[in-house]
């Protein structure tokens, strides 16, 4: 049997968090040689984010703007780290709002409360009942939103309808900031849109449409772990019609990435951030940066670069 063939029959027979963290463990000692850096970083260090003596409240919130997270109960920690680097970075943020996607336990509301008092947790089936109500005269992003395998629809349309500011920003769980985003406010105050971006050839972008049209090169660089938009340019009958051109059948993957970019381009060239400043999975992290993506197939740096970096900071 070939290694490829072992690795895929492996991989089918063990649990995927299990199977993703020996897969974290490995790369920290063979492609970086920081294995317990990653180990003291990610089984002891992770947990004392609980137990700041601090919480992140906030004297005002600024109202121009909501800032969106879906998280799950696995990345609840991330969530943590990455919330307290971003009201670091950003004194007066706007309403955060977490999306939990129904695996959340009275604990992970009770730490959230505890260190963020003002943040809001959209409870997933108080939102999967009222996405009725919002997407009612909209049947293909209804059916897509209430479809299982379409998981991440949560944060595609979601962010839409629970927030009354004119800016939404869109936040993944596993990014960091460093410093503060200055592009992205200027963003919030010229109402434009933007989203971060991957290398062309990196992280390609293999979404399919039911016809078999592709999103396009220019649109491929694009990736949504940071997006912002402001009302107007993200509107719901484009969001339908998007919809209505998916295969249900079809890979997921990449799905709620191609709706951002997709649906923003509708109304305007969409601004790609600076990779040297929003970085995302390549190479060591420059002077330059002021967030980073950390990725499935980096994840192991945030913890031994990333949360290295953040125990100095709170």
């Amino acid at each position: 049997m070939s290694f490829s063939k072992y690795k895929k029959f492996f991989k089918s027979v063990i649990p995927r968090p299990i199977w993703d963290e020996c897969r974290h463990i490995y790369r920290s000692q063979i492609a970086y040689h920081k294995l317990f850096s990653y180990l003291y970083y990610r089984f002891i260090v992770r947990k004392k984010i609980r137990k700041l003596k601090k919480s992140f409240g906030l004297s005002e919130i600024d109202s121009s703007y909501s800032v969106h997270v879906l998280c799950s109960h696995d990345d609840v920690d991330m969530l943590l780290w990455s919330l307290a680097s971003w009201h670091t970075a950003v004194k007066n943020s706007g309403q955060v709002y977490i999306h939990e996607d129904g695996s959340f336990v009275p604990s992970d509301r009770e730490i959230i409360g505890k260190i963020f008092p003002q943040a809001k947790i959209i409870d997933a089936v108080y939102a999967k009942n009222e996405s009725k109500v919002w997407l009612k005269n909209f049947p293909n992003a209804s059916k897509i939103r209430n479809n299982p395998r379409f998981f991440f629809s949560m944060k595609l349309m979601d962010p839409l309808f629970v927030s009354n500011t004119p800016y939404r920003i869109i936040i993944d769980t596993d990014i960091l900031w460093f410093k503060e985003p200055i592009e992205i406010l200027k963003h919030i105050k010229d109402k434009t849109s933007f989203m971060s971006q991957a290398l062309l050839g990196n992280l390609r972008n293999p979404f399919r449409f039911k016809d078999g049209s592709h999103i396009g090169i220019k649109l491929e660089v694009m990736n949504s772990g940071i997006v912002g938009y402001e009302l107007n340019q993200y509107r719901i009958d484009d969001l339908e019609e998007f919809c209505g051109k998916i295969d249900e059948t079809s890979d997921t993957h990449f799905f709620e990435q191609t709706g951002y970019a997709w649906i923003l381009n509708k109304y305007s060239d969409i601004d790609l951030l600076d990779m040297s400043k929003y970085v995302l999975k390549q190479g060591s992290l420059p002077k330059s940066a002021v967030a980073r993506h950390y990725p499935g197939p980096s994840r192991e740096k945030y913890w031994f670069e990333g949360i290295r970096i953040m125990t100095n900071r709170f």
